[in-house]
């Protein structure tokens, strides 16, 4: 019984992390895009920095 209890916080726990890192990810490419779109808007509009 304890056992089990032990493997379904492991495996909870796992899920936690996994969700973090995913969101991490998403947030990460979000910046990156935007980031990008900036630089591209800069260089159109001839914006010296």
């Amino acid at each position: 019984m304890m056992k089990k209890k032990i493997v379904l916080k492991k495996s909870f726990r796992h899920a936690c992390f996994r969700w973090v890192e995913d969101a991490t990810d998403m947030v990460y490419v979000e910046v990156v895009i935007k980031v990008a779109r900036i630089k591209k808007w800069l260089v159109k509009n001839h914006v010296q920095g």
